[in-house]
């Protein structure tokens, strides 16, 4: 994303739902937890409970299920759940790769989660739904000879807030000629993306939303491999994604069920 002064930053705004809201039946009853939207400030330092998942890239504005079994997981979720303000019922959730039997890939650009939803089933498993809320980078450098991936250092990361195409521009007044602002033009990126995105898939509901949220579901969303979509989250710009995103659905010509095929 690109910014004409300071270091602005933008948090994503709420996109457009294309199914509504998802009930999450098979995790059981689940209890909504008070409050919510806590937003670290950008460049901020912490250590919270760090989730690896594997072939999962969660991106700020995704709903996360999780059933939770192992002991160490679900000790990391009350942690989190008793933790101090501000950092109360956030976690930190990385994508996880296995490239060869027994080595383990962990990527170093993750997002923020807030726990919304609780279940206890029993002492041997913890239900809940997390919303995603910041891209977060995971500072492996920090730790020490011994220390576990768990303590590594994390800063919270932000997009920065598009720059407005002046109107100057398209009069041929402006300091630098449209074609030169049309290539940081998050706005009209957005809007070539939902263009692109509604005439694949007709039938789903008109897609809107500001162009940082928009960038972050149609990562999310898109029929994409695991590399592919964490390369989205790493971009740092969202003039940057919606560039990529852009160039991938020119690639494609439909949208399927990836279990049954059928056409979106």
């Amino acid at each position: 994303m690109s910014t004409s002064s300071g270091d602005e930053t933008a948090e994503p705004g709420p996109a457009q739902e294309l199914t509504g809201q998802t009930r999450h039946t098979y995790l059981g009853e689940v209890d909504d937890l008070a409050g919510g939207g806590i937003v670290l400030d950008t460049g901020q330092v912490c250590h919270l409970p760090l989730i690896p998942l594997e072939g999962i890239v969660l991106m700020p504005g995704d709903t996360l299920p999780l059933k939770v079994v192992r002991r160490q997981d679900r000790a990391k979720l009350e942690a989190a759940l008793s933790a101090p303000a501000p950092y109360t019922r956030l976690i930190a959730v990385v994508c996880m790769t296995r490239s060869d039997p027994g080595a383990v890939h962990l990527h170093s650009v993750g997002c923020t989660a807030e726990i919304r939803q609780i279940s206890r089933q029993d002492d041997a498993m913890l239900n809940i739904v997390a919303k995603g809320c910041q891209r977060l980078q995971l500072d492996l450098y920090s730790l020490q000879h011994g220390q576990d991936l768990s303590q590594a250092q994390q800063t919270i990361t932000a997009d920065v807030a598009p720059t407005y195409v002046p109107p100057e521009a398209g009069q041929g007044i402006a300091y630098w000629p449209l074609c030169v602002w049309n290539r940081y033009d998050a706005f009209g990126l957005a809007q070539e993306a939902t263009t692109l995105f509604n005439a694949m898939a007709p039938k789903v509901r008109q897609l809107q939303g500001d162009p940082l949220a928009l960038s972050y579901w149609l990562a999310s969303n898109l029929p994409l491999e695991d590399d592919t979509r964490q390369r989205l989250l790493e971009a740092p710009t969202v003039v940057e994604r919606l560039k990529n995103e852009v160039v991938l659905m020119q690639r494609m010509t439909s949208l399927r069920c990836r279990y049954c095929m059928t056409e979106v």
